[in-house]
C-alpha cells in the first residue's frame, strides 16, 4: 500500500471489495459532476479559491433566517460556527465587503459592535448557485431558498 494512504488509515481493498461496475459507473459519475460543480465554484464565487472562503460565502445566509430579526453580534456568532481562525475569517469578510459582496456597519449605539448585510447580488448569486446544483444534480432546488429572509 503506497505510504500516502497508511498516512491517512486507509485499509488495503480486498478484490471482494471492489464495487461492482455498476457501482464504480455511478461513483464515476459523481466524481465528474463534483469536478464540475468545483470549477464553477472557483469561477463564480468569491470565495479566493479555498475552503474557508467557500465555506464563509455558505454560511452568511444561515445567519439571516426568518427567525433573526436582531442581528447584533451575528460576527461573533460566524466566528463560533466556522472552524477558522477568527483573523482569517476577518480577512476573508474583508474581501467580501471591499469588492461590494457585503456591507459591515455599526449595530446599535454600541460603536464595538457590527452587523453585516448581504448585497442583492450576493442573494442572485446565491440562487444562481442553487440553480447551477440542481442542473449538476438535482439535489438543490432555487424554491429551496424560499425560508432564506432577505434584506
Amino acid at each position: 500500500m503506497p505510504a500516502a494512504l497508511q498516512d491517512f488509515g486507509a485499509e488495503p481493498v480486498e478484490i471482494s471489495q471492489v464495487p461492482e461496475p455498476a457501482a464504480v459507473a455511478a461513483l464515476m459519475a459523481l466524481a465528474r459532476r463534483s469536478v464540475a460543480m468545483r470549477h464553477w465554484e472557483r469561477e463564480h464565487l468569491p470565495i479566493h479559491v479555498s475552503q474557508l472562503g467557500f465555506e464563509l460565502f455558505m454560511t452568511l445566509p444561515q445567519l439571516f433566517t426568518a427567525g433573526i430579526r436582531d442581528r447584533t453580534g451575528l460576527l461573533k456568532q460566524l466566528y463560533l460556527m466556522l472552524p477558522y481562525s477568527e483573523k482569517g475569517v476577518r480577512l476573508h469578510l474583508r474581501r467580501l465587503e471591499i469588492t461590494g459582496w457585503i456591507t459591515v456597519g455599526k449595530a446599535g449605539r454600541d460603536a464595538r459592535s457590527r452587523q453585516v448585510e448581504l448585497s442583492g447580488e450576493y442573494w442572485r448569486l446565491l440562487a444562481l448557485y442553487a440553480a447551477h446544483c440542481q442542473l449538476i444534480d438535482g439535489s438543490v432546488g432555487v424554491g429551496d431558498l424560499g425560508s432564506i429572509h432577505r434584506t
